[in-house]
């Protein structure tokens, strides 16, 4: 599974992803790698799950995901940007954070 946290700024969308990697401790799901610089963070599980912390801009256009959380201080004219990020199937999810 993948997933994309939009936040109206990238420090809440890794504040955001901060929460769903002390969610993902509870099922005791290692750890396989974190990539954490200024401008990405991105967690990859040994189970296959992917987390990536991403700013809600234009250029996010070609991000693809099954499941998104978003800041509900986002523009609203970024909302349909998002949502077309969450088109890969076998099933789509988004949250307002």
């Amino acid at each position: 599974m993948k997933g994309l946290v939009f936040g109206k700024t990238f420090e809440r969308a890794c504040a955001k992803l901060d929460d769903i990697r002390e969610n993902y401790e509870l099922y005791r799901l290692p750890i396989e790698k974190i990539l954490r610089t200024k401008h990405e963070y991105v967690i990859t599980y040994q189970n296959g799950d992917i987390w990536r912390a991403v700013p809600a801009l234009e250029n996010r256009r070609g991000s693809k995901a099954n499941v998104a959380y978003i800041d509900h201080e986002i523009d609203e004219a970024f909302i349909p940007i998002i949502k077309a990020c969450i088109a890969v199937g076998p099933w789509q999810a988004y949250n307002y954070y």
